[in-house]
């Protein structure tokens, strides 16, 4: 199955490159403008691929195409072409996106077979090749030797390459940071804690191959005494021990992106002043006399309802309509099917210098039945805690240091997993008080699937009601509805 005798086209440098290593032949048919699709593949295309033979296989556009990052796939798209057109042999270095969501490097390398007597330019023409998976230090090795005409290496980065999914319900987000990209307008990131808004945010950015910097602020950190001097600046002499001349925020994200995580904990009198300068794209540092000029990409991100601080007059409506044009809200990881393992894996290789880079299927069930209030973040503190320990340790919000040192599994023992208690059964209505044993977080997933539950039923299950009378969006109603099993 697949092509055969793949060493009849490949030089002795690609033999000694895939050898040892797990490697697809394929077979293909080209139309008339080179494209190929599959029409045979060799027994390694799951272990590569992570895709069925069925899934390679077929009319529609080339799977494998499909798998290349989108950057990879441009750059070595001029040197297949080329070589096509030649009739000789190409080698092409790429990364795909696997079936389960994990990023590979792979070496393709084929050629286009000798067309019969009396069918030149007919179609469909033959391609035959083999396409193995290979670690990037290899790669560049053997980029280095020169060893064979027609190679392709990436040089850009797909920046969605750093937000790690494979789940269908990230597909929107993917679309939306696309599109946002190539506007200049507002963006507003909502989700839950440690969702991944931050490399949200950056990821528009570098896609919008902005010519400013991307300026990030914890809103949060910043004291009220020191909020104005840090985004507009100051002058020397502005205040004590003010020496020098001193740019802020706004100027260091001229020309570029700034982006304020945790945008709800801005005062009204700030929410003011960053109103006009983004109305105006001008602001007057602290202590001077004169205006300066500041052209910058707002992004913000809060897990605040900032509607219902509007109502409460605790946020301006003026700045959050300003703020408020595109409006993405990040799942929760528990809403993202498959990412849960996928993650892990990827900090488990990153905590054990790539020592390990795949959890026992046990550790990867128990991390299945968490419900992960703190998302992502949660996630890699858990396996940071396992890479220290052995043994699985979740946090919830009643933790307390414990009086005596911790427990450490003996030297020698086998791992364990501190796994949490069995679920707790849902609430009766009128009857949310605690039960023994259990956590806050526990206890607060049940009044919240009470209230929930009782509000629909007062509206007679109109959802559109419900989410106004909650203070929360449509969208986050639904998502919470389907954790809770209300329907």
């Amino acid at each position: 199955m697949g092509a055969e005798n793949p060493n009849q086209y490949m030089n002795k440098a690609i033999r000694d490159l895939i050898k040892g290593l797990p490697v697809m032949t394929f077979l293909g048919e080209l139309d008339e403008n080179w494209h190929p699709t599959l029409t045979d593949v060799g027994q390694d295309h799951l272990k590569i691929t992570g895709l069925s033979r069925e899934a390679l296989l077929g009319p529609e556009d080339n799977a494998i195409e499909k798998m290349a990052l989108k950057n990879d796939f441009t750059s070595f798209r001029t040197s297949y072409l080329k070589a096509m057109e030649l009739g000789e042999p190409y080698s092409l270095i790429y990364r795909i996106k696997t079936a389960p969501g994990r990023i590979k490097w792979v070496f393709e390398h084929g050629v286009k077979e000798s067309e019969p007597p009396g069918a030149q330019g007919l179609v469909p023409r033959r391609i035959k090749g083999i396409i193995c998976e290979v670690e990037k230090k290899r790669l560049m090795a053997f980029m280095a030797l020169k060893k064979t005409a027609h190679v392709s290496f990436p040089k850009d980065t797909d920046p969605l390459d750093t937000i790690i999914s494979a789940s269908p319900s990230m597909e929107d987000v993917y679309t939306f940071i696309r599109k946002a990209a190539k506007s200049a307008s507002s963006v507003i990131i909502t989700g839950e804690t440690g969702t991944g808004k931050d490399v949200v945010a950056k990821a528009i950015h570098d896609l919008s191959r902005s010519k400013g910097n991307y300026v990030a602020v914890n809103c949060t950190a910043i004291s009220s005494e020191l909020i104005e001097s840090e985004f507009f600046g100051y002058k020397k002499g502005a205040f004590s021990g003010a020496a020098k001349d001193s740019p802020g925020y706004l100027a260091a994200a001229d020309q570029g992106t700034l982006f304020l995580d945790e945008v709800g904990d801005i005062s009204l009198p700030m929410q003011t002043k960053l109103l006009r300068a983004l109305e105006s794209k001008s602001y007057m540092p602290v202590g001077a006399n004169k205006e300066e000029h500041a052209n910058f990409r707002l992004i913000t991100a809060t897990n605040k309802n900032l509607a219902s601080l509007v109502r409460q007059g605790k946020f301006r409506s003026d700045f959050f309509y300003r703020i408020h044009v595109l409006h993405l809200d990040l799942p929760p990881l528990r809403e993202r099917d498959g990412d849960i393992t996928l993650l892990a894996d990827f900090f488990l290789a990153r905590h054990t210098g790539h020592k390990q880079t795949t959890l026992p299927k046990k550790i990867h069930q128990i991390l299945k039945t968490h419900h992960w209030p703190g998302n992502i973040r949660e996630l890699q503190n858990v396996i940071e805690r396992y890479v220290a320990l052995g043994y699985l340790v979740f946090s919830s919000l009643d933790f307390e240091p414990p009086a005596a040192s911790p427990h450490l599994p003996p030297p020698g023992a086998e791992t364990r997993e501190e796994i949490p208690g069995p679920k707790v059964p849902a609430p009766q209505a009128g009857n949310i008080l605690p039960e023994g044993n259990q956590t806050l977080e526990a206890y607060m997933a049940r009044a919240e699937k009470e209230f929930i539950h009782q509000t629909l039923i007062s509206v007679g299950h109109d959802m559109h009601k419900t989410a106004k009378v909650l203070g929360i969006s449509l969208r986050t109603l639904q998502r919470k509805v389907k954790q809770h099993n209300l329907r």
